[in-house]
This record gives structure tokens, sequence and C-alpha cells, in this order.
């Protein structure tokens, strides 16, 4: 049995042609009953039913084993290791292990290295690799280190081709990674061009939720700078966007707790006190806190 799992999941992510899926199940081996296949599908088929639950935990348990089966021979099953390692580096970020999310990122890229011609078939074969470079720095940036995240980001974003939709939201996410990486650094005025980039694809994208985001890391750029008022103005800019987006009220809740510091470093206390209080009430209304 060839792993559909892996290539369904493979095929809405990267728009892998049907002609494609066709000779990969085919390129998969002779074996179609072969029993580190079976394997393969039964544990990617579970992992992925366990993640798309919401049960991550269990969602790794099975990955893992796909990727102790699959480990064996890396040459046959070169794309299910990669596909496989990408997803358990989402996984363990969601639950906040930086380090395993970052081994397994890495893993996925060296793999993607070691065998190319596994990734031929798909419309954009460097996505992959775009992928695994883009998380690779966006989980260095939240480690502290930087420098090496924006390397990385800027390696991702060296990598994209096309300008389709779904190219320009990954250029978008370079460009964040990128700008957070700047901004940790001192380097404000770069990092603003980056936002300032992110923000423009997201405009042309009608991507409203995204363009709040970006609104809000705007005034954070400038908190950091100490020009409160400016910061303040974009923290009011991502509320009034956040609240045509259905389902964001943690999301206010946040923009929410920056815009009162930013009032209360302007000496407006009464101001902060009524934003405090509404995020408060967002975060009860949400039962707490944590997201």
């Amino acid at each position: 049995m060839f792993n559909a799992a892996y290539l369904l999941r493979a095929l809405a992510r990267y728009g892998l042609p049907l002609l494609a899926l066709v000779l990969l199940a085919f390129a998969a081996g002779s074996a179609w009953a072969d029993a580190d296949e079976d394997l393969i599908y039964r544990y990617s088929h579970e992992g992925t039913g366990a993640n798309d639950k919401g049960d991550y935990e269990h969602a790794i348990d099975q990955w893992e084993k796909v990727v102790a089966v699959a480990g064996k021979r890396p040459e046959k099953f070169a794309y299910c290791l990669v596909i496989t390692h990408i997803d358990l580096g989402n996984a363990y970020h969601t639950l906040g292990r930086l380090d395993k999310s970052l081994e397994n990122f890495t893993a996925a890229s060296r793999i993607f290295l070691a065998h190319p011609e596994a990734f031929k078939t798909l419309r954009q074969p460097q996505m992959p690799l775009v992928d695994c470079y883009l998380n690779i720095g966006v989980v260095k940036n939240e480690m502290g280190a930087f420098g090496e995240g924006m390397q990385y980001a800027q390696a991702a974003l060296a990598r994209i081709p096309g300008t389709g939709d779904d190219m320009l939201s990954y250029k978008a996410s370079c460009y964040g990674a990128i700008a957070i990486s700047l901004q940790k650094l001192g380097r404000y005025d770069e990092a603003l061009r980056y936002f300032a980039n992110k923000l423009a694809l997201y405009e042309k994208l009608k991507s409203s939720r995204d363009q709040a985001s970006t609104l809000n890391d705007l005034g954070l750029l400038y908190a950091d700078r100490k020009s409160y008022g400016e910061a303040l103005g974009y923290y009011d800019k991502s509320l009034a966007r956040f609240r045509k987006v259905a389902d964001t009220e943690w999301e206010q809740g946040l923009v929410c707790t920056n815009a009162a510091e930013a009032l209360q470093k302007l000496g407006k206390a009464e101001e902060a006190l009524k934003y405090a209080q509404y995020a408060i009430f967002l975060f009860k209304k949400l039962g707490g806190y944590e997201r």
C-alpha cells in the first residue's frame, strides 16, 4: 500500500498535480503490500487525524513512529520523511517545545537537500525547503537567536517562486520573521520597511486578520522605540480591523493590553484603565488568558 496520507498532505500544502500523485504511487516501489509502507500509512493516517482534533501529543507519537520506520530507508521514503518532520516541527511548536521543533525542521531541510530528486514532481519543488527555512527562522527568533533567525527567513524568501496568492502569503510570513529579527537587533528602520512590505502583501491578499496582526506588530515596534503615541495609533487601527473579523476576541484582548501599556507610558492612566478593563472582559469571556 502506498502512503496516501502524506501524499495528500503534500497536495494540500504544495499543490501536487494528480498525475504526479499517480507516478509517485508507482515510484514508491514494486511491492504495494510492503510491510513498511503499510505501517507508514497507518501511523501517518492516525497522526493526521489526532492533529486535526488538537491531540498533538498523540499526533507526535504516531508521526515519530513514521520517522522510525521510514528512516530505515531514507532514499525510498525521503518525501514522506520531509513532510512528517515538518508536521512534527509544527506540532512541537504548538506545544511550545522549541528545541524539538527546531530539531525536526532542521532534519526535514537536511533530508530535502540530500534527496532533491524526490520533489521534482511538485509544481513548486523548492517549497518544502522554503517551509523548513521559514519555520527554522521563526523558531530561532523565539529562542532569541535573532541573527540566525533572520538568515533563515532570508534564505526562505530568496527561494519563493512565483506571485500566486499562496506564494505571496509565504513572502509576507518571511517579511514578518525578518522584521522581528531586525526589531530585536535594534535595527528599527529596517524592521519598519519589512513590516510595511508584509502589510502591503496582506492588503493585496485582502486578509483582514493578518492586516490587523501586522498593525499590532507595528505598534510593538514603535513601543520598543519609546514612541508611544505612534504605537497607540497602530494599536487602535489594529483593534478596529480585528473587530471586523469573527472570532478574534483573544487578539483584541492582546491589542487592548498593549494599548493600555502605551497609554500608561504616556501618563494617561484613566484611558489606560479602560483598555485594560476591556481586555480583562474579553479574556474572561474566553475563559482565561491562555489561548
